[in-house]
């Protein structure tokens, strides 16, 4: 059975959303306390509380997600495995395995080297100038 609500846990809420806000629109935490008529230590650690949560939530957001799309992926699999000396079939389950693959991080990441226009390795000082002319 739910409990219902005290006003103090409302007022709390209610001011915890209202320093969201103030802070997602640039106020600083001086401000928010001023406005909210307490300190910016108080203020400041309204908005850190929330943004905590939320992003707790997100945390777990991604974790469904990710899950869910494994499962979609399992049942591609499952459907096409009986099937898979035919190309086509064969195909899809490569793709399925490079999708879940990339969605698991077990790829190792691919190292991109500077090179020249001919594909050669550039030298230190042919590095140098082309990162200086970058950064003019």
């Amino acid at each position: 059975m739910r409990q219902k609500a005290s006003k103090c846990t409302i007022r709390n809420r209610e001011q915890t959303l209202r320093a969201l806000e103030l802070r997602s629109t640039g106020a600083s935490y001086h401000e928010i306390g001023r406005t909210l008529g307490i300190s910016k230590t108080r203020g400041y650690q309204l908005v850190m509380a929330e943004l905590s949560e939320l992003c707790e939530m997100l945390k777990e957001s991604a974790a469904q997600l990710l899950a869910l799309e494994l499962a979609r992926l399992d049942a591609i699999l499952a459907a096409h495995w009986p099937l898979r000396a035919v190309p086509r079939n064969a195909e899809i389950l490569l793709r399925v395995s490079e999708r879940r693959a990339k969605l698991l991080g077990l790829d190792a990441p691919t190292k991109v080297a500077e090179t020249d226009a001919a594909g050669k390795d550039l030298t230190d000082s042919a590095r140098a100038a082309l990162h200086a002319k970058l950064l003019e």
